[in-house]
């Protein structure tokens, strides 16, 4: 299978699925590689620094504006650990903590946040 120069095309997501369903066998497990192809080429290439800070970005200020009373806190985001099963409430935790979380991930979204490397 060589690989030919694609246009890119805006095709609504159900009508791929409809022209997948439609393929042969033979065709859909062409397809099958080349998307592992793919898959496999996004996984493993280098993203530069400037894309990894703009996902930082993206995801900070996604979960700032879905944090709310019942939003539920991970124990890595408080420094305690729960109990099993137990759920840590973003309005169970003091005022201050609160008020941390969110001035880090404002900061976080705006892009003020330096990586580090753990050597």
């Amino acid at each position: 299978m060589t690989k030919t120069n694609i246009q890119q095309l805006q095709i609504p997501f159900e009508s791929l699925v409809e022209a997948i369903s439609a393929l042969n066998l033979e065709q859909k497990q062409q397809l099958w590689q080349l998307l592992n192809l793919e898959l496999h080429q996004s996984e493993n290439r280098e993203y530069t620094e400037a894309e990894i800070k703009q996902q930082i970005a993206l995801d900070s200020q996604k979960q700032l504006e879905e944090l709310n009373p019942e939003y539920p806190i991970g124990w890595s985001e408080t420094g305690d650990i729960p109990k099993p099963n137990e759920t840590i409430r973003f309005a169970d935790l003091p005022f201050k903590v609160q008020v941390g979380i969110r001035e880090g991930l404002a900061s976080a979204a705006r892009g003020e946040l330096e990586r580090w490397e753990v050597k």
